[in-house]
């Protein structure tokens, strides 16, 4: 198979990756970190054998450029045993698996193998160099505005200005066009929105202009789900601005309280132009579909509970035991990649053992991070784990970690949350 656009783009980033490793002469693993976060756009697209962007820098980097201080934080120890536990998990349920397994079971391995890296690097670097914590929220934002700016190029040129050969077939439906930006999924572009819509309202400058941009990118967000028709997205940025309701001073609750009535009686004017409440399906007749889907996972889950059938193999093993989980794409049945739930696909295919890891590596961060609101009174690990909630709602009827992009950023937050309280409160502003 020859190269296409999208290759050869990956091959440049990668490249660019090595370049400036040679030539800047600057920390290595910040560099690695930022450059990371900066161009989670082109992250998810293959270099090479299927192998996406993000393995490739990741691999290159740990074998010539990684470098680790000696000092470890015993109280990040949960967070490596817990590493361990879920990789081995999965190796058991590779080497156990009487199902088929093959190079892709394996390139799904990689990714997990590699966030943990990832975040094991982000949280090491954090906690050495404080102020990283708000370098690597700026840079998140730089990743934000770079989606509004394909967004906008999607308007003008039309969805088919992807970074994806296979877009998502529930983008173009009888109601209208469902705007993915730089993802392949509008669903999953709502819980990316979602996410970081909270991160932009984290205090990071005293300078008015900057915190200014910060609520025009709030705004930006809250449109942007719009034009995804992400239902579950939009849910989840509801339930998290509900939650920061409870933290906040009644003087915000108040201000909060008429934006969100301006605001509703500006959608329910609109409602008859807006896709997001305009689907082809309501809400009951979507629920019953997916309770369907996800009954059939949860029996596949109890003939397999510890080690599940062997990550990424969900569409093989229905293709086989569940021959009616497919969906129409053009003149071609494809068949379910996951249960309509992000939770039932690590379930099925991890098993209890692994589940219960990615549990606690979501778990654990949010209930430190409201212990250190109470200590610290500060508003921002609350933001970050509203960030959390809202992709966890997308997340129950979305597996939306299939794209690599958004699997980076969540693990991003949660790295942020891990390490916030150990961020010096006289240094919660800082001119940037």
């Amino acid at each position: 198979m020859g190269l296409n656009y999208l290759n050869i783009i990956a091959i440049a980033n990668t490249c660019v990756f090595i370049l400036l490793m040679i030539f800047i002469k600057k920390n290595k693993n910040i560099l690695y970190l930022n450059f990371i976060l900066i161009t989670l756009p082109v992250l998810s697209l293959k270099v090479f054998y299927g192998i996406n962007s993000f393995v490739i820098i990741s691999i290159i980097f740990l074998l010539f450029f990684y470098k680790t201080d000696q000092k470890k934080e015993k109280k990040q120890l949960i967070y490596r045993v817990n590493s361990v536990v879920l990789i081995i998990s999965i190796i058991i349920g590779l080497m156990t698996s009487k199902f088929s397994v093959d190079v892709e079971n394996y390139l799904e391995l990689a990714n997990v193998f590699f966030i943990l890296i990832f975040s094991m690097i982000f949280i090491e670097e954090c906690l050495q160099k404080k102020m990283l914590f708000y370098t690597f929220i700026n840079s998140l934002k730089i990743t934000l505005g770079i989606s509004f700016a394909f967004l906008i190029l999607q308007f003008i040129f039309g969805i088919h200005f992807s970074l994806s050969n296979n877009l998502n077939p529930n983008i173009i439906s009888s109601e209208g066009y469902r705007y993915p930006s730089f993802f392949s999924d509008p669903q999953v572009y709502a819980q990316y929105l979602g996410a970081l819509s909270f991160i932009c309202l984290v205090p990071i400058a005293r300078n008015q202009n900057i915190r200014l941009l910060n609520y025009i990118l709030i705004m930006f967000c809250a449109l942007g789900i719009l034009t995804t028709g992400g239902r579950s997205g939009l849910i989840g940025f509801l339930i998290g601005i509900g939650f920061i309701f409870f933290f906040i001073k009644w003087k915000y609750k108040i201000t909060l309280i008429i934006i969100s009535i301006i605001s509703l009686a500006i959608i329910l004017n609109y409602q008859n132009k807006l896709l997001i409440l305009n689907r082809g399906t309501d809400l009951e007749d979507a629920y019953y579909f997916r309770n369907s889907i996800w009954n059939d996972a949860y029996k596949i889950f109890l003939k397999k509970p510890s080690f599940g059938i062997v990550i990424g193999n969900y569409a093989k093993y229905v293709s086989i035991h569940n021959p009616d989980q497919v969906w129409l794409r053009g003149n071609e049945y494809v068949t379910f990649d996951h249960p309509e739930s992000g939770y039932l696909k690590y379930l099925t295919e991890i098993g209890f053992i692994g589940f219960l890891c990615f549990l606690i590596f979501i778990l654990t961060p949010i209930i430190n991070g409201i212990v250190s609101f109470f200590k610290k009174k500060e508003l921002t690990p609350v933001l970050l784990i509203a960030s959390i909630i809202c992709w966890m709602i997308g997340f129950y009827s979305t597996y939306s970690f299939g794209d690599i992009k958004l699997c980076i950023l969540i693990t991003a937050i949660l790295s942020l949350l891990i390490v916030y309280p150990k961020i010096p409160k006289q240094n919660i502003y800082y001119n940037s």
